[in-house]
């Protein structure tokens, strides 16, 4: 995966740095100003707008945001992270994997830079620019947040039979996190929490997996009636993580995008309750209060003096602007739609259109391009990681091969080795037997005049013998 070079968000005003190592001193001598990152993990054009809306929620006009594009391999390097004060990474329509079979290259990639960068055992993420200590906050949201649980040793699964959670869920906070300085500084700043205390926080929900295990070390900071895990923070604090969509903020722009699959599970009455939402409505939720308290975790407990709860529903109602062109777009879409329904036939709609002035048609065209190239892209991409796994297994087996071979190698030099020492073993036995076969002559020659002597000496003693029976 290359590093990107840091670029400020593609689309949304701001001052362009260049995040190469080379000019990281010059940049930082030449901006004071707050500074985060944006970790983008959505490719899907119908999401387009994601980033912007995101910065609109949890930044400031006076701050510098860079954007990296996760799905583009596009990820911060060391020497950048250690610039940044706070770090968003955005939640995305793809499913949480960790190493798995299939996995892209991409969420591999941000998954193991999650695993450093949350991980207070690497301490290379542990210090600013200058060296010194540092503890960079990072917000994980959704899918980002599954990853970071999978990276670092948690678990991830399917909400069991197939099933999807869409709507309003009540979470428990705990004590200890109503305590800690990022809740207190949003009651303090932005106002309180539905119930005026925050022990129950009611957020939307709209996912397909769950928390089933959390890393060795993390907290839970919230969880639902039937204990799952909803909120929660690494060892040291320095990540926060949930698996709510912040989306709701914006729910009258965003519903679109979950209908289609969705639309068979959604009863009568909440789609009428969707339609009933004004443009300018903010849901009746505690959405804004914990978009409050990500931006004070973000900033360490320190908001802005000029923030307050006007301040963020203004944030909150331009997030929404960024995404209104999409629900333009699909009133238009489906209008065009249900028009072309209603005619007997293309041609006849097209030629109707062309008589009527409408542009719907093309609308759906353009519509229908779009998602084409965009479903060919994702296409191309499978087949790109298919391939370079296939590649990647031969590498591997591969330099198997050539460890094995390296190793016997080894193994067979160390033998030559040991038969080389004991031809000088024998070599020098041979020699020694050599000088040692004149003094074994000798020594049988005299073991013979030995012999020859204890002969004589038993004749003696028997003379001797006879003699003394003669004396007595």
């Amino acid at each position: 995966h290359r590093r990107a070079d840091a670029r400020v968000a593609r689309y949304f005003d701001a001052e362009s740095t260049n995040a190469s190592s080379t000019k990281l001193g010059v940049m930082q001598s030449a901006e004071k100003r707050p500074r985060y990152a944006l970790i983008d993990c959505e490719d899907d054009a119908r999401w387009h707008g994601l980033a912007q809306c995101i910065v609109k929620l949890f930044g400031r006009d006076d701050e510098i945001w860079h954007h990296y594009r996760a799905c583009d391999g596009e990820l911060p390097s060391k020497e950048m992270f250690a610039t940044y004060d706070g770090v968003v990474v955005s939640g995305s329509s793809h499913k949480a994997e960790w190493d798995t079979n299939g996995t892209p290259r991409w969420t591999r990639a941000l998954g193991e830079w999650l695993r450093r960068a949350t991980d207070d055992r690497h301490p290379e993420y542990m210090r600013d620019a200058d060296g010194g200590k540092k503890k960079v906050k990072i917000l994980a949201m959704t899918f980002a947040g599954y990853l970071c649980a999978l990276a670092n040793g948690g678990a991830v699964g399917m909400i069991p039979n197939g099933g999807h959670v869409v709507g309003a869920t009540a979470m428990k906070t705990t004590e200890a996190w109503r305590r800690s300085k990022a809740f207190v500084k949003a009651r303090e700043t932005y106002g309180e929490p539905m119930d005026g205390k925050g022990e129950t926080l009611v957020v939307h929900q709209n996912r397909a997996q769950r928390i089933e295990r959390l890393p060795e070390g993390a907290t839970a900071t919230t969880t639902s009636g039937d204990g799952e895990i909803e909120m929660w923070t690494t060892r040291d604090g320095r990540c926060l993580a949930w698996q709510h969509s912040f989306s709701d903020g914006v729910a009258s722009v965003l519903s679109h995008k979950v209908e289609s699959g969705l639309e068979a599970r959604r009863s009568e009455k909440s789609a009428a309750a969707a339609a009933d939402v004004k443009p300018d409505d903010l849901p009746n939720n505690d959405a804004g209060f914990l978009i409050g308290v990500a931006r004070a975790f973000l900033r360490d407990g320190a908001l802005a003096s000029d923030e307050d709860e006007e301040y963020l529903r203004t944030r909150r109602r331009e997030a929404r602007e960024t995404l209104s062109w999409a629900a333009r777009r699909r009133e238009e879409i489906m209008a065009a739609r249900a028009a072309r329904a209603a005619r007997p036939g293309a041609a006849n709609a097209k030629r109707d259109a062309a008589n009527d002035g409408s542009t719907a048609p093309a609308i759906v065209e353009r519509e229908e391009s779009a998602r084409t190239q965009a479903m060919a892209a994702r296409a191309f991409t499978k087949i790109a990681d298919t391939v370079n796994a296939e590649l990647s297994l031969a590498a591997s087996e591969v330099r198997f091969l050539q460890n094995a071979n390296e190793t016997a190698a080894r193994e067979y030099d160390a033998v030559g080795e040991s038969i080389a020492d004991l031809h000088v073993f024998i070599g020098a036995l041979k020699a020694k037997d050599e000088a040692m076969k004149p003094k074994l002559d000798a020594i049988l020659a005299i073991e013979g005049e030995v012999d020859a002597l204890e002969t004589l000496a038993r004749a003696v003693d028997k003379r001797v013998s006879a003699l003394e029976l003669r004396l007595k």
